[in-house]
């Protein structure tokens, strides 16, 4: 299985070079061919089931080493990014708690759940989101 540091810097790097080399194949089939070894070499449903949270290692390190320069380029100066483990409350320091109101949208409504801050401090649940591919 490929080095997990050598895996984030191929992430990073395709994502800013689409035409990236990579041991003589482009970066994209490099990336490809990752997901392929760690399948055994093979696409079956019985290699999927074998090796499928190698899959989901590479997919997840691959993602989180371009996620948080991604996001920090897009908001820089209007939010506070931070990339948190699964579980971690990530405290938040405010200097005038009436400055700001945190909550989180409601499913659906488009409504805030509003939370008052009454220290100067303030912590915010992480959360599960997934995405899906299927095929026809």
């Amino acid at each position: 299985m490929v080095e997990k540091k050598d895996l984030q810097k191929l992430a990073r790097d395709l994502y800013f070079n689409r035409n990236l080399e990579f041991d003589e194949v482009s970066g994209q089939d490099a990336l490809r061919n990752a997901i392929k070894d760690a399948l055994g070499g093979k696409y079956d449903v019985y290699s999927w089931q074998k090796h499928k949270y190698d899959v989901f290692e590479i997919i997840s390190t691959a993602i989180d080493a371009v996620m948080p320069t991604l996001l920090t380029t897009q908001f820089d100066g209007i939010a506070d990014i931070r990339t948190v483990a699964l579980g971690d409350k990530p405290l938040f320091e405010v200097q005038d708690p009436r400055a700001i109101r945190v909550g989180r949208v409601a499913a659906g409504a488009n409504d805030m759940r509003r939370q008052t801050i009454t220290n100067k401090s303030f912590t915010i649940e992480t959360e599960w989101f997934g995405a899906a591919v299927g095929g026809l």
